[in-house]
């Protein structure tokens, strides 16, 4: 995920974001009723379970889920659009539909919470992102393969990437994240300048509260 700056964290929906694209291996979609500014979520929609990683023990808990599941989407946040400098500021997981996590890494404000150690987290998920027989999915992961690398981590495992299945299969349509979002889950998501404000009014990913 490039950088985006906020004051309201939708982290955990950047990594279940890999189920939103491609319809060969959606789940039962979402419905909402969406509207310009706002969306309603069906009263039949499935609970939601998206958690913040802070502590050990939360993370020995996804390192359990990603490792024995089947597809896991994957997200990165980050400090800068430029794959070759962008550092992590913290990486987004799901496993199933309405379920995600998000490990925060280098969020770096006044009143920030303790954070797990960027080096310990990655060492441990070392052996899973990068083993090929562990399948990932997520969006531009070119970009994602960079940042990692960037901390020595050698990605491997990619089964889908939604932007490129989505050019393929609706190369004449807009393949933007949110018009993907919209057009397959009828969701409207937040945008990078909502999330992140405009201009001199913007702030760094590592800026954003987390929740």
């Amino acid at each position: 995920m490039h950088p985006t700056k906020a004051r309201k964290p939708i982290w955990t929906y950047s990594a279940d974001c890999g189920y939103t694209t491609p319809r060969i291996f959606q789940p039962e979609a979402p419905r909402f009723s969406v509207r310009a500014e706002s969306w309603a979520i069906a009263a039949d929609e499935p609970p939601r379970h998206y958690e913040t990683v802070l502590d050990l023990a939360g993370f020995d808990r996804w390192l359990g889920r990603i490792d024995a599941a089947e597809l896991t989407a994957i997200a990165t946040v980050t400090t800068s659009v430029e794959p070759m400098t962008a550092r992590l500021v913290g990486l987004s997981l799901s496993v199933a539909p309405y379920a995600g996590c998000y490990i925060p890494l280098a969020h770096r404000y006044t009143g920030a919470p303790d954070q797990l150690p960027i080096e310990m987290v990655l060492a441990r998920l070392r052996p899973w992102l990068e083993s090929p027989a562990k399948r990932k999915v997520g969006r531009n992961l070119k970009y994602d393969m960079h940042v990692l690398a960037n901390h020595g981590v050698r990605f491997a495992g990619l089964e889908h990437d939604t932007l490129l299945q989505a050019y393929v299969l609706e190369a004449h349509r807009n393949n933007a994240l949110d018009a993907l979002a919209e057009r397959h889950l009828e969701r409207r998501v937040l945008t990078y300048q909502e999330v992140a404000g405009k201009g001199a009014k913007s702030i760094g990913f590592d800026q954003v509260e987390v929740a």
